[in-house]
């Protein structure tokens, strides 16, 4: 791992750690790309443009001048507490400087040791890993990554390892478990050593498409390192999967069934396939053929959290609200009570009449939210569920502050009833309106 030194302070590259003397600093993912971008120019100033294509490379809907200046207040307080000049230099009218040279190191070599209950084969570590992630729980996800680091520290696959470690944190930062600047820096960082390592290989241009359409937004970027995967590999499940996910944000809801139904076809026994194939065709509004492949997903995998999400929307928008709540009631307990399963559960349980309970979850999540990271995308779903269309509407202009990454999903039905404000989000995030 490259660790780039400045005065009492040092960055970790691939981590995204910022330290002081050794203590950590925590840090957004925006003041860490700020940093590396001062510390990458060589001394000379970094213009704001440079800046805003660093941090948003395909120009999304941002009021970029007033998130440049909090990107880089919140790295001056960060890197400023010795009471010493600032760090970060303001050159007027040109951009910014970092009052520090930079010193290019890596950390002294060790003895790799086998992490207590993991595998000691490198193979056997990957394989190991991309089971776990294939099972979509939130605990099996972070047993994942540690197989995917074994895999690395034995000396296997770089490349496929990286891949896996960058498709778990974005699949963390999709579920709302880590705030999205959190895990789609993971995932990137991780998709960049994937393509460094081996870019022909199909499952490191599909991690750099993940973390492209999840965070960046940039839709056309995404799906060139889709279609580059796909001409890798035209049997890579998890390009295929991914590429489905894009192709339902983008409303070509005919490529998405198309492209869903051949990853199904590479690899018929993933659970989170078969559990996306429903999702798929509820973005269609296919309601009874959701159905079907809900149940499916289910009777494939009975304890997967994933699967019965799916399956209670499928009851859900096919009018059957008591199997609904039933049916996401078991999800939430097999998923933790992650906010994803919590917030679905509220707003079947309001479409089923029952708004106590309903009340209850919604008071809930905004205090779980006091100590936690709770998703605002989350937060909005619950509300619609108790009726309160304005709190909804506040927690998706958090959301896209956010960027999170399942505002994708604002075409799905749920958002039916926000009308021409559901329409206006979609224009500001470049997709097309529902």
């Amino acid at each position: 791992m490259s660790i780039v030194r400045f005065g009492p302070f040092e960055v970790d590259r691939d981590s995204g750690e910022l330290r002081r003397r050794g203590l950590p600093i925590r840090l957004r993912e925006q003041p860490i790309r700020v940093l590396l971008a001062l510390l990458d120019s060589g001394g000379r100033v970094v213009t704001r443009d440079e800046l805003r294509h660093r941090l948003w490379p395909d120009g999304v809907f941002v009021e970029f001048d007033r998130a440049i200046n909090k990107a880089v207040c919140e790295l001056r307080r960060a890197l400023d507490q010795s009471g010493e000049r600032s760090l970060v230099e303001t050159v007027s009218k040109r951009g910014y400087r970092l009052a520090a040279e930079p010193n290019a190191s890596r950390p002294r070599s060790g003895v790799v040791r086998a992490a207590t209950g993991l595998p000691t084969n490198a193979a056997a570590a990957y394989v190991t890993g991309r089971y776990l992630c294939s099972r979509r729980r939130v605990s099996d996800l972070f047993a994942g990554i540690a197989c995917f680091q074994q895999t690395i520290a034995l000396g296997g696959d770089e490349a496929s390892a990286h891949a896996g470690i960058a498709s778990a944190h974005a699949v963390l930062g999709i579920w709302g478990v880590h705030p999205p600047d959190h895990a789609f820096g993971d995932a990137r960082r991780s998709a960049i050593r994937a393509l460094d390592a081996n870019p022909g290989l199909a499952e490191s241009q599909n991690a750099l498409a993940e973390v492209l359409k999840g965070y960046e937004w940039s839709w056309g970027e995404s799906e060139l390192h889709y279609r580059r995967a796909l001409s890798i590999d035209a049997a890579c499940a998890s390009a295929h999967h991914g590429y489905a996910q894009l192709l339902v944000a983008l409303g070509r809801h005919a490529e998405a069934i198309h492209h869903i139904e051949l990853a199904r076809r590479a690899d018929p026994v993933s659970a989170a396939i078969t559990s996306y194939v429903p999702y798929v065709y509820l973005a269609a509004r296919r309601y009874g053929r959701a159905l079907h492949e809900a149940k499916r997903a289910v009777a494939l995998e009975p304890y997967s959290p994933l699967a019965h999400w799916t399956l209670g929307r499928a009851y859900l928008f096919s009018g059957r609200y008591q199997a609904a709540v039933a049916t996401l009631e078991r999800g939430s307990e097999l998923a933790g009570h992650a906010s994803m399963w919590v917030s679905e559960l509220c707003y079947a349980r309001g479409a089923a009449g029952d708004r106590t309970s309903a009340d209850r979850l919604v008071r809930g999540l905004y205090e779980r939210s006091r100590h936690e990271y709770i998703s605002p995308f989350d937060l909005a779903i619950a509300c619609l569920g108790v009726g309160d269309r304005s709190g909804a509407l506040d927690q998706l202009e958090q959301a896209l502050a956010q960027r999170v990454m399942r505002l994708t999903g604002l075409g799905d039905p749920e958002f039916d009833r926000l009308g021409t404000r559901r329409r206006s989000l979609l224009r500001r995030l470049g997709l097309p309106g529902a």
